[in-house]
Formats: C-alpha cells, structure tokens, sequence
C-alpha cells in the first residue's frame, strides 16, 4: 500500500540496506498482531532479513493465532491444534510499514501478513480481516480513513514488580485528576516525550498527549491515516510505549478498567472518502450536513453494534467499563457532537466523521475497525434509514443498551420474530398476535447473512455486578403477583409470591430474587436482566385474552394488565438475550403469547378434558408423557408425576415453540423454544414438590453453564 512518509522514521528497503551496511541497524523485528491485539514475532538478524526473510518470508507457530491472554493454547480451533501438529505459518513483510525503531539501539520493524506455505493468506489473520473489508470498500471506490485514540495509566513501579505483586497497591504517576492539567502532567514529561517522540521516529504523526481523568492517566494522539496505517501504527505504539516505559524503570497500562475510576478508552474515529479525496460523507445540503451514505453508514452501526461488540469489547474487563455518566458509553445511540451516545457525528466536510466510543485501551485495532467498516457496508447495501440524532442525556434516555458481557448467542432452527428494542414499544399491551413487544419489522436490521460477512459476531448480554464470576451461585430472577394484601391495620397493594418458589430456586442452587412488576417507575426491562442470571415466570392469574385477539372468556380471571405487560416485555428481551428462562403455570402461557401464539381460555369445555384443578386452592396430581429429546424429557425421564392447578391451556402454538410434555387427556403440559437457548415452559407447579428439584435445577444449570462461557 503506497504511503505518505512523514518523517525519516519510515524506511525503503534500499534504506534499510544502506543503514545495514553502515552498521546503523543490527536487528529487524518481524511482527504481527495476535488476536489480543498484541505484537508478536522474531527479532531476526539485518543480514537474514535481507537475504532470506524478505525475499521468502519468515516462520512461526500457527498457534499464536489460538491462545488466550495468558499464551494457553485453546483447544476446538481448526486451523490450529493438537490434532494437526501445531504446524507453521509464514509471516510475509509488507515492506510499505518497515521503519526504524529508535528506543530499540540498532533496530528496526516490519509488519507482516500471514500466509500458509501455497502462498494463500490465513483468513483468521487481523490484519487479513481488516484488508478484506477495505477490499469491500473498494469495490465500491471507497477508502477508509481512522484514527485511534487510546489512552493508558502509567505507574512509579517497574513491570517486573508490578507482576510480583500481583499488581496490587501500585503507585499511579499522578495523586489526583489531571484532566487537561500541566502541571500534574510534567511529572510524567521524561516519559510521555520519550514516547512521543520514538513514534515519530518510527514515521508515525504525534500529534501531543494530554492528562486524563484517572490517576497517572494519559492520552497520545496521532495523526489520522488511511484505516490500515492506523492499524499498523496502532499496534507498535502500544508496544513501544511499554518497551519505552520500562526504559525508564515505570509501567503503564491500556486495560480497559483498571480500577474502579475512569477506564482507558480507544474511541475510534472513521470516515470514507472517494478514491479521488472526495469528502463522500458530506452535504451541507442535508440535515447535520450528513451525505445520505453516511446515514446509511450510521444506520448500520447502530443495526450492527450490539452484534459486534465482540470485537469493540473482545475481554471480560472490556465490559466493566460501561458504566453510566463515566463518559464510556452505555446508549445504542448516535448524536451530534454527543459523548454520551456510543456513536458521536463530529466535524464538517472533509473532517466529518464518525466516532466510535466503544473501544476500551484493549481492543483489537483490525478487528474493531473491520467491524465499523462492515457494518457501514451493512448499511449503505441494505440502505438502511437512520433515526433521528439523539438529543440530551444519553445515559438516562429510553433506548437500547450496550451488552455488558460477552455470551453465546441463542441458537434456533428459526428465525424469530422481528423484534424492535424494548424500548420501542415500552411494555406495549397489544391485542395482535404478534410478540408483544414487537412493533413489526425495524429498520435495524440483523447484518447475519447480510454485508457483515465474516465478521458476524456473537449476541451479547448484559452482565452482572463488578467482582460476579463463574464459581458464584447463578442469581434467578422470579416474577411475582401485585395484589392487594392484609397484614394487622393495613389493607394495601403488595408484591409478594408464595414461598416455596424461593425455597425451590435456592434448594437447586440458585440464589432467588424477586421480581414484581415496577409500576409507575417504569424501570427498563434491559436493567432488570442486566442483574439476574437466568429467569422464572411464575404461576398466577389468566393472561389477559385480549393479547392474542380474543374476548375474555366468562370464567377468566379479572386482567391483571400491568402483569402481563411486565412478564411478556421481560420475556421478549429474554429470549433476545439467550437469558434461560423457566415459565411455570400462567409462565408457560405469557412464553406461548409473547411469540404469537394463543389460549384455550376454560379447558373444562374441551371435550374429554381431565381434572387440571380440583376445588378452590386444591391441586390436582397426574402424569404427564415428555417428548423425547426435548429438555423436559432429559430432567424428568419419560414421564413425571406433576401437581397441576389450572384451567387454561396451550391451544395454537407459535412458530419454534414446541410441545414437549402431554397430560393423559392430550392437553399440552410443556412447550419450549427450538435451539440451544433454555426456554422452557410447563403448566405444572414444581414448586409444590420441594422433593424434586430435577427441573429448577436444570434451569440453574443452564445459567451456572453460560457464566462458565463467559470467562
């Protein structure tokens, strides 16, 4: 790729011979970005770089590209394994990056691509996956440009002694906020000139560095570059800084949180213009002064964000920095000039662009850019409509919210329904058949199957409190009644479930808490899952018939519409999240009615129907038959004695919901949802058999199973 040279830091390979022959340079690294985002490689010898490593390239173990943070191999990789011997790969110098590295006496640095020895490219490469995205770019004579804004914390303790101690108790370069602040910042100017000034040594633009708000926390800032460049440029810094770091006997850090304060950003900036310079995304003509292909690019990322923040956010630290008001976003929203959107619009003409304001100090530069490239690609092919700019706080608006933690996404033999956020219809009492907190098909459009190509990520889902692992009892949210109570003097509306549902969650493993719904607080359906590991729909009173287009049968239950809105709306996201839900009694039927599907309201008028309830308050026990395969089957065996109290049922089942256990008379006892994702129901009350936990404890594994994932 042909580049501007902005300083004598970059290098010919006539140059570099010239300087070798001089006995100026002695060592070349060759190195590449692993899937962390680091630089790895071989520090080769001048001579063999120039005899043999730049004309054929140079080896290295295919394994570098499936390892985790700590160097482990990670078994289940196909192009890397045990099972095919940990062979090699070739590491190819792009000799447009090769340049001097003046911290590092008599070296210098080359990036390289990746390639299997009949000279195709490993496509699991980052820098690979970024280069096929600009390919699609330019397909279209599009050329990304990008600049990274990434900030680090430095510390008075060494590397070595920061490993010692655990990192723990470690002296921060600075004792207070030094946002802006010079003073504060001259303490660390030894250090943070060295940096700057390497770079630019190494042919990068240093722009300057400032204070940020954590203690010891900096940010050096470089010019913006083709998207590639930046990535390239990106990747040295960050080991150059570290290497100039220890130099001078400090350590530093770009984790995303490293303590309770400010994380460390890397906030993306992106814009594309035309081969021939032309500012593509501008047009004072239009609103902001937006071209309609950068609203079609915008309207892709907010379609594609929640998907891909796999790769914005790629480790378990990312995610606890999306904290609200920290100035890491929270918001699936964009604006004008807005920080506390995840996508901020900035400058005009040539400089109007899009900042990304995901990306924590730990993100994969390639990765992160690819998926913003592919994502605007997503748009502009589908030429997706975008919303209206958000206005004001960001933080407390009713909209869609970041994931918090990586999960594996829900899996089904369908697709479901078109769903909008929950904020989009906000617990909406429908009386269509369709999912309740469906408004029909959105303009965010999933990018599976679309221009996102190979970098459809996983779904993500939010996460639980700071310091929540994977050895921790699962949190099991249960939905309550909302009815009026006497205690003593007072008569008053009260949110309460009988007992024995905690006693059965806790006597499986889990750790119950309850939840009624929020009234007039209207607290957001995506907060309450942030907080809770898995979900239980509990047993009460009809759900409202009009739901599914029906008048109310004369022996219904009075509504309970602010109930039913709750539990459908925490359904819907549920479901969305892969969050594994158990509905029981009234749970099984708000499951069947939030995906379309309808109610037999009075079973005692079904021919041939049995006792599914006998007097007021009065249980009835009978058999029930499973369906093979199915997960009511593997916890309960081919039949299972059941208490049942009841007297509606499932008649129409929706699309992927299936029928899974039958009561002797055939009426449907058990439905759940195609796929992998945990989404059970039955008409049962297991909370009435404390000596059988086989079903509750199933649902406590499958959460206790995707926690494991997450780490």
């Amino acid at each position: 790729m042909a580049r501007d040279r902005h300083t004598s830091g970059l290098l010919s390979l006539d140059e570099l011979t010239a300087l070798v022959d001089a006995g100026e340079v002695d060592t070349v690294v060759v190195g590449f970005a692993d899937m962390q985002g680091r630089l790895v490689g071989k520090r080769v010898s001048s001579r063999l770089f120039l005899e043999e490593v730049e004309p054929h390239g140079a080896e290295c173990c295919n394994y570098l590209l499936a390892v985790d943070v700590e160097m482990n191999t990670v078994a289940g990789y196909a192009m890397s394994g045990w099972e095919r011997g940990y062979g090699d790969m070739v590491m190819r110098p792009d000799l447009t990056t090769l340049r001097l590295t003046p911290w590092l006496p008599g070296g210098a640095l080359v990036m390289a691509d990746l390639e299997w020895f009949d000279g195709s490219p490993v496509a699991a490469a980052p820098r690979t996956i970024l280069q096929r995205q600009v390919d699609r770019l330019a397909e279209r004579s599009l050329v990304p440009y990008a600049g990274t804004e990434l900030e680090f914390m430095v510390f008075d303790d060494t590397f070595r002694d920061a490993f010692a101690r655990r990192y723990a108790g470690l002296r921060p370069g600075s004792d207070y906020n030094i946002d802006y602040a010079m003073l504060g910042s001259t303490r660390m100017e030894p250090l943070l000139r060295d940096i700057r000034r390497g770079m630019e040594g190494a042919g990068m633009y240093c722009e300057g560095s400032k204070g940020e708000c954590n203690l010891g926390q900096q940010e050096i800032a470089f010019r913006y570059d083709h998207g590639l460049v930046t990535c390239d440029n990106h990747t040295i810094y960050k080991n150059g800084a570290k290497e100039i770091a220890d130099l001078h006997g400090k350590s530093l850090t770009f984790m995303a949180k490293f303590d309770e304060r400010e994380g460390n950003s890397c906030h993306v900036h992106l814009s594309v213009r035309g081969e021939d310079g032309s500012a593509v995304m501008a047009d004072e003509s239009r609103p902001h002064g937006m071209s309609q292909l950068f609203e079609h690019w915008v309207a892709g990322q907010l379609a594609c964000l929640r998907e891909l923040t796999l790769l914005l956010a790629p480790t378990i630290n990312s995610y606890k920095r999306f904290v609200e008001g920290s100035f890491a976003p929270t918001a699936v929203a964009w604006g004008m000039d807005n920080r506390t959107c995840a996508l901020r619009v900035v400058g005009r003409g040539l400089g109007m662009r899009l900042e990304n304001r995901v990306p924590g100090g730990d993100v994969n530069p390639y990765l992160a850019v690819a998926a913003i490239i592919a994502a605007g690609l997503h748009g502009i092919e589908n030429e997706l409509p975008l919303e209206p700019a958000f206005e004001g706080n960001a933080y407390t608006g009713d909209v869609d919210r970041l994931p918090r933690r990586c999960a594996r996404p829900p899996t089904s033999s369908r697709a479901l329904p078109s769903r909008a956020p929950p904020s989009a219809t906000r617990w909406s009492s429908t009386t269509s058949t369709t999912p309740a907190w469906s408004s029909g098909p959105t303009t965010r459009r999933s990018p599976t199957g679309s221009g996102c190509g190979a970098l459809s990520g996983c779904d993500a889902t939010p996460a639980h409190p700071p310091g929540a692992g994977p050895h921790r009892r699962p949190v099991i949210g249960v939905t309550t009644y909302v009815e009026r109570a006497r205690q003593g003097v007072w008569d008053v509306p009260a949110a309460y479930l009988q007992y024995e549902y905690v006693e059965l969650v806790a006597r499986a493993g889990g750790v119950p808490v309850l939840l009624p719904p929020p009234g007039a607080a209207a607290t957001p359906v995506h907060e309450v899952l942030d907080r809770v590991d898995a979900l239980v729909l509990a047993g009460g009173r009809d759900v409202d018939a009009r739901r599914y287009g029906a008048d109310p049968h004369q022996a219904a239950d009075p509504p309970a519409t602010e109930r039913d809105e709750w539990e459908i709306a925490l359904t819907g996201v549920a479901l969305d999240r892969g969050v594994p839900l158990l509905g029981i009694c009234r749970g099984a039927q708000v499951l069947t009615v939030a995906l379309g599907g309808t109610l037999v309201q009075h079973v005692p008028d079904l021919p041939a129907a049995g006792a599914h309830r006998h007097g007021p308050g009065e249980f009835a026990s009978h058999t029930v038959r499973t369906v093979a395969g199915s997960r009511v089957a593997a916890a309960l065996g081919a039949h299972a004695q059941v208490s049942c109290y009841h007297h509606q049922a499932v008649e129409r089942l929706p699309a992927g919901l299936r029928a899974t256990a039958h009561a002797e008379d055939g009426i449907v006892e058990g439905v759940e949802l195609d796929g992998d994702a945990f989404a059970v129901g039955v008409q049962w009350h297991p909370e009435q058999t404390l000596d059988d936990l086989r079903l509750m404890a199933s649902l406590v594994q499958a959460a206790r199973e995707q926690m494991e994932e997450m780490v």
